[in-house]
């Protein structure tokens, strides 16, 4: 009884130190490749180069949507890092997403991606800014 809790302790401190581990790498590095993901429990780390493709008009629940309007706000942001946290659900995923503006304050967005429906937003992280590019779908 005393060895599984120890181990069980000593597992969960392994795989905080693992996550610890990668959320330092997606922090202090920067990588010039087109798209790059580092995924580990449900973490997601994309970095500048990264193309998402974000639902227009949609509210995920945590204070924005991600609606056109918003996200013209940043499209001329400085992005260092742009953290997003990825939860899959059946049909869509969400991301909550910092960007920098120009003034030096900060944006939380959590934006909802949905690929099933036609009316999209690419959203492109290129050289620290963002550009804002309408998709459709077929």
């Amino acid at each position: 009884m005393i060895t599984r809790a120890i181990f069980a302790i000593l597992s969960g401190l392994f795989i905080i130190g693992l996550g610890s581990f990668f959320l330092f790498l997606g922090y202090t590095h920067e990588f010039d490749l087109s798209v790059l993901v580092i995924y580990f429990v449900g973490l997601a780390f994309i970095v500048r180069g990264s193309i998402l493709i974000w639902k227009s008009g949609r509210d995920a629940g945590w204070g924005y949507g991600a609606d056109e309007e918003l996200l013209k706000e940043c499209k001329n942001c400085n992005i260092k890092v742009e953290t997003i946290i990825e939860v899959k659900f059946d049909f869509y995923s969400r991301y909550l997403t910092t960007f920098e503006l120009p003034d030096g304050e900060f944006r939380t967005y959590n934006l909802r991606e949905r690929y099933e429906l036609s009316e999209v937003y690419r959203v492109e992280v290129s050289h620290g800014k963002v550009y804002l590019k309408k998709l459709e779908l077929t």
